[in-house]
């Protein structure tokens, strides 16, 4: 009996081929926006190569999972935000401002 390859072997197979690439560049210590430019040429190469459905699911495994992982990467690259501390009150807590004239209660 000849096995009929599923779409999901050819989405998982795209998958950990863009996981492994990315992170082999990632790894050597190209920045996310280089990383971005290489894995859209390799991502629209595969899906123009694409001849079977299973090479269409490779494709979308692999295009998927390295925009994913692209973005991921540019958000690790991207600073923080500034952390404000808490500014202290400029005047005691419970502090009155009265208006002139007025008499304090007592």
């Amino acid at each position: 009996m000849t096995r009929v390859p599923r779409p999901a072997e050819g989405i998982r197979a795209g998958t950990e081929a863009a996981e492994r690439s990315i992170t082999g560049q990632a790894d050597a210590g190209m920045d996310a926006d280089a990383i971005a430019r290489h894995q859209d040429d390799a991502a629209a190469r595969v899906l123009s190569n694409a001849v079977t459905g299973q090479d269409r699911a490779f494709a979308r495994g692999y295009s998927v999972t390295a925009s994913a992982l692209v973005a991921d990467l540019r958000d690790l690259d991207r600073p923080e935000p500034a952390r404000l501390s808490p500014r202290p009150p400029s005047r005691p807590i419970g502090h009155v401002i009265r208006r002139e004239g007025e008499r304090e209660a007592g």
